[in-house]
């Protein structure tokens, strides 16, 4: 939208010089560009040529983006995105974690009875809107290292049962997310293969992440 604006605002600026001339001004101009000095002249052909320039560089930023999101559109995203469908709720007057829960439940049970609706499932942050990040996490006591002996950043989200389901990722090894895993339960964590590659390479179900969460898959 701003490459467009821009664009279209270069280009009509010489058509707008050109219809604030009377007729005697026009009648003039033959005259009066012949009397112009060099330095106009100079500077005259000096706009021209930005806007030139900032006409090619806005098609060139332009081809870019539409290239950009033709590669989205091809792009492994790790789940299946194909009739999925995301949005954000931010309910009001929920004081209590209790009151959010059952706010959640009852919305989930609307949308799971919709027609065509196969799975829903909740998660705080959405896919697309990024996660939360974290350094020094604690792995089974210790703290977690890149092989190069650097802290080690770890980005995590928090997803409600049937997420993975939901979004079509496969659990590999282990289980998901479910119902019983709630707020009274012993909490739990799903890895994906990347962590378990770097840090677990032997295998991460069992191991303990800041010493209370439990790698179930």
């Amino acid at each position: 939208g701003v490459s467009v604006l821009v664009a279209v605002t270069f280009s009509l600026a010489p058509f707008r010089r050109t219809l604030r001339l009377s007729m005697e001004q026009a009648l003039k101009s033959a005259g009066q560009n012949a009397s112009l000095s060099r330095v106009r002249v100079r500077g005259g052909n000096a706009a021209i040529a930005f806007q030139i320039a900032m006409c090619f560089t806005l098609l060139v930023a332009s081809g870019l983006t539409v290239r950009t999101l033709l590669n989205y559109e091809h792009q492994n995203l790790g789940m299946d995105a194909k009739k999925l469908l995301v949005f954000d709720v931010a309910p009001h007057g929920l004081t209590t974690d209790t009151q959010a829960g059952a706010f959640y439940s009852r919305l989930l049970a609307r949308l799971r009875a919709i027609p065509g609706v196969k799975a829903a499932a909740v998660v705080k942050f959405r896919p697309g809107s990024g996660w939360l990040h974290s350094g020094g996490i604690e792995l089974d006591g210790r703290t977690l290292r890149t092989r190069s002996g650097a802290r080690a950043e770890i980005f995590h989200n928090m997803v409600g049962a049937g997420y993975f389901r939901t979004i079509g990722v496969p659990v590999l090894q282990g289980r998901g997310i479910t119902a019983a895993d709630g707020a009274k339960a012993a909490q739990v964590i799903v890895v994906n293969e990347d962590f378990e590659r770097e840090f677990l390479p032997q295998g991460a179900l069992g191991h303990k992440i800041e010493g209370q969460y439990e790698i179930v898959g």
